[in-house]
């Protein structure tokens, strides 16, 4: 069997070859065989994290002992090549913060090192486990945690433009929590 084309376990992950065998016998004898060829997964795609703002707003007042944030990624490859586990950068994470191997971020809203106003900078490590090379990304992640005496408004102007936008958007995750 030929291709013309690259093959890619993404786009068909088996090709099915089909053999009639006739022989030159009198009477003839015939068969016919199947095959099928499984294409292995090469590890040519990195984890992507699916988040829509990396900018978060948390009310303690309306939090309870902790805020937890089920962070998800995915990765085309299959197996091992495709298996995602998540990790916080050490130099960045506070001992009030953790992050699961499975992506759930978890913040001890109640740790006296938490001051209102205080914007956490998380270098969230995602990488999956293929062969012969993992692949790793890092994606930043900034916390704002404030109260009710917030001037939530003036910490949204204060941040970027994507952060205005999603005004709203944070308002009702807040209300949630």
């Amino acid at each position: 069997m030929k291709t013309n084309d690259t093959v890619d376990r993404e786009l068909i992950s088996s090709y099915s070859l089909f053999l009639f065998i006739t022989d030159q016998g009198n009477p003839r004898q015939s068969t016919n065989l199947t095959f099928t060829i499984d294409i292995l997964d090469e590890n040519d795609h990195c984890p992507q994290l699916h988040i829509e703002s990396t900018f978060l707003l948390i009310n303690r007042d309306i939090t309870s002992n902790e805020f937890v944030l089920h962070l998800i990624a995915s990765d085309n490859d299959d197996g091992l090549n495709g298996q995602i586990t998540f990790e916080l950068s050490t130099l960045t994470s506070p001992s009030y913060v953790r992050l699961h191997a499975n992506g759930t971020l978890v913040i001890q809203m109640n740790s006296s090192l938490i001051t209102d106003d205080l914007l956490l900078l998380l270098h969230v490590q995602i990488r999956d486990h293929g062969q012969p090379t993992p692949c790793l990304i890092v994606e930043s992640l900034r916390l704002f945690i404030g109260s009710n005496r917030t001037d939530w408004s003036m910490v949204l102007k204060t941040n970027d433009e994507e952060s205005l936008v999603l005004l709203n958007h944070c308002f009702l995750l807040l209300l949630l929590f």
